[in-house]
């Protein structure tokens, strides 16, 4: 096993962590033990990669070895191993390599959903507008972020002021930030301890909420469902959940899974670019002079009339740059755990295939050295350089990207 601090009884190295920012402990631990190396959450074993070259080579030299989710407390709980994001073997390839194809299918990266982000933003420009130049609170730019997922989920988007998307929002919402709470990495670290615990338990709660809701439009769906009218995720899920049902072959689309596959799309696909969003806003009025670059480049290249496409993004570096500071400073995403399918060796270090044993993997948005960023905002000449955006791999999905310099161009 890779090196690493000693353990402690009972508690592992989890008096090392910042459990609000686990983030900013494990870049600092890799500054004592490299971008490779172990700790104990409890009594559980978890090797860490921290930076953008060590996850990139466990995720494609090795990515038949990487490729198990580990026994997370709070995740089982919530999807039994179902779904996009925790399940792990042969259903997770399925619904993976299925989710992929049907968002293409959907226009995810295409021409046609970038028509659909424009027409979102003159909704979100409206709404800003409405507010007469009075303030309102950062949450209200929600709900243009999350019309977008739900646009490829349920085939349309909703008003912001219906009452079913008004309580999605606030689910979503609530079960983020409990999420985020200590007492929720204790639980996950300690899960004996879980009858002392009590966030755990309003999550599951929540999760039952929103799950009632998806139900009925799931069970809506399936009345008039077929290979000509897939014009959502969820169709999508339900055409190949009837095509199961003619064949002998094993059953993946199962109604518990087809349930949490759409939640893992509602919770994470909708609050990751939402709340980059708002880091974006408040950043812009912490740097009023990055604000000011970023209006003159735009205006430059779009004038005061033209809403942005992704072609002219190439035209924009200094705003995609800062999209991708924000990204890094924001760090949203903060780990991708996996565990081992099978013994391995990574950079010299054994890592065996065993239940309490998995891997955190904190990737930077950029090549350059994570140390050379700090934990400050990159509010300088060098944010220009540094990223050589244009160039970058590990660069945030396109239409993330397209969809935060439209609301950024909107906002200005």
């Amino acid at each position: 096993m890779p090196p690493g601090p000693l353990p402690l009884p009972i508690i592992g190295n989890l008096h090392l962590l910042d459990i609000t920012r686990q983030d900013v402990s494990f870049i600092k631990l890799s500054k004592t033990y490299g971008p490779v190396y172990t700790l104990h959450f409890g009594s559980r074993k978890v090797v860490v990669l921290v930076g953008h070259e060590a996850v990139k080579e466990a995720l494609l030299s090795k990515d038949n070895e990487f490729i198990n989710r580990p026994y997370i407390p709070i995740f089982y709980k919530i999807q039994h191993g179902n779904g996009i994001f925790f399940s792990d073997g042969d259903l997770w390839k399925t619904i993976r390599r299925f989710t992929l194809a049907c968002m293409r299918e959907l226009g995810m990266g295409k021409n046609q959903m970038e028509r659909k982000i424009q027409e979102e933003l003159h909704f979100l420009i409206e709404m800003i507008n409405s507010h007469k130049g009075e303030p309102f609170p950062l949450k209200a730019f929600i709900g243009a972020p999350t019309n977008i997922t739900f646009i490829l989920l349920f085939g349309d988007r909703f008003d912001y002021a219906d009452p079913t998307f008004v309580t999605f929002l606030g689910l979503i919402d609530d079960v983020m930030t409990l999420l985020g709470k200590p007492f929720l990495h204790v639980f996950n670290a300690l899960p004996y301890l879980g009858f002392l615990l009590k966030p755990h338990k309003t999550i599951l709660r929540k999760i039952g909420e929103t799950n009632a809701i998806l139900h009925r439009y799931i069970q809506g769906a399936k009345q008039g469902v077929s290979e000509n009218s897939m014009g959502s995720y969820i169709d999508g899920l339900l055409f190949r959940q009837k095509e199961e049902e003619k064949s002998e072959s094993k059953k993946m689309f199962y109604d518990a899974n087809i349930t949490a596959s759409v939640l893992d799309l509602v919770m994470a696909g909708t609050e990751t670019t939402a709340t980059t969003m708002q880091w974006a806003v408040l950043i812009m009025m912490k740097y009023p002079e990055i604000q000011r670059k970023v209006q003159e480049e735009i205006k430059r290249i779009l004038g005061s009339e033209r809403v942005p496409t992704y072609e002219d993004r190439k035209h924009m570096p200094f705003t995609l740059a800062v999209i991708h500071e924000v990204q890094r400073f924001s760090s949203v995403v903060l780990q991708f755990p996996r565990c081992t399918a099978v013994d391995t060796h990574f950079r010299g270090y054994f890592i065996p295939k065993v239940d309490a044993s998995r891997i955190y993997m904190y990737r930077s948005m950029f090549k350059i050295p994570i140390s050379s960023l700090g934990s400050e905002f990159q509010n300088k000449a060098t944010l220009y350089t540094a990223n050589k955006v244009e160039t970058q791999r590990s660069a945030s999905p396109k239409t993330v990207e397209l969809f935060l310099c439209m609301c950024v161009s909107g906002a200005t």
